[in-house]
């Protein structure tokens, strides 16, 4: 079964808006603690590195400043894991695509709409909890772009080479895919990758 066009024709979601800004409420960790002698003067350090203001008087760290510290700790962390990415092992030899995510019903609504441009090892994963005959189009996007349909195993399922931009025609292969990577237009006949080639996704996680 085709599912719905993904891009700007379809009306977001009020409940999963909802619980995506449930999802901002202020984090456990950032609230009120008294933390360790030891602990207090890590975080210290750390401020004074990273330019986090300490206490005029007493040189200790407010509650504010500690949670500045944690937060950008956490930013830190998630630097250091770096992008995702798609392996993908062609038949012209093996490519990397640095992604960008697609897993809720607004990213995909909104996909690539009014970019001007897309660099060339750049791209679009679109993630989906299933398996389907899964179609899209190019309503509002203004760059062409290569559109590969892989299966849950991996294997590029089909690809559609150089939607044309702005174009409403539904776009689709007719082998079920359980992912759909958007690259710019001509980058799959540039890169020799084919239907039948192989994929890895590199720190992608489940579908929310």
């Amino acid at each position: 079964m085709t599912t719905a066009l993904r891009r700007s024709g379809i009306r977001s979601n009020n409940a999963a808006g909802a619980a995506a800004r449930s999802r901002l409420n202020r984090p456990q960790s950032c609230r009120k603690k008294s933390p360790s002698a030891a602990r207090r003067q890590r975080l210290k350090a750390i401020a004074v590195t990273i330019g986090v203001p300490l206490s005029p008087r007493s040189a200790t760290m407010q509650p504010r400043a500690l949670c500045h510290v944690a937060v950008a700790l956490a930013l830190l962390a998630a630097c250091g894991r770096g992008a995702p990415v798609a392996r993908i092992h062609a038949s012209g030899g093996e490519v990397e695509v640095t992604l960008e995510v697609a897993a809720t019903p607004e990213a995909q609504q909104r996909g690539l709409m009014y970019r001007t441009s897309l660099a060339d090892d750049h791209g679009m994963l679109f993630v989906f909890p299933a398996d389907a005959n899964h179609a899209f189009w190019m309503k509002d996007t203004l760059i062409p772009l290569d559109m590969l349909f892989i299966a849950a195993d991996g294997r590029v399922a089909g690809i559609h080479a150089n939607a044309t931009p702005l174009s409403t025609v539904s776009i689709a292969v007719a082998q079920p895919s359980r992912y759909v990577l958007e690259v710019p237009g001509g980058f799959a006949q540039r890169r020799g990758i084919v239907p039948g080639d192989r994929v890895e996704l590199i720190g992608v996680g489940a579908v929310p």
